[in-house]
């Protein structure tokens, strides 16, 4: 992966995440207000347990894109380092 991809991929996993957690808040709604209305809740909880698994997994998928990231970048200081050093007669 290239570093203008990697961080294309990272903010669409924050997308992701916020969008997620956006959801997250609209099915405790969701919940609280069937909760007070006494219609049944099993389908609504199931519901958001798998909201949050989704979260949790973006979560998890971003942060592995970030140590790629992370990686990358430090590669690339290495690299830059490393050719000045060699120009300088460091090598």
């Amino acid at each position: 992966m290239d570093g203008e991809r990697e961080y294309m991929h990272l903010a669409q996993a924050d997308q992701h995440i916020v969008e997620l957690r956006d959801d997250i808040a609209r099915q405790w709604q969701i919940i609280q207000e069937l909760s007070q209305g006494g219609q049944p809740l099993h389908q609504a909880i199931s519901m958001l347990t798998l909201l949050k698994d989704h979260l949790r997994i973006m979560e998890r998928h971003r942060a592995s894109i970030l140590d790629v990231v992370q990686k990358s970048n430090f590669k690339g200081r290495a690299e830059i380092k490393t050719q000045s050093l060699s120009q300088h007669g460091g090598f």
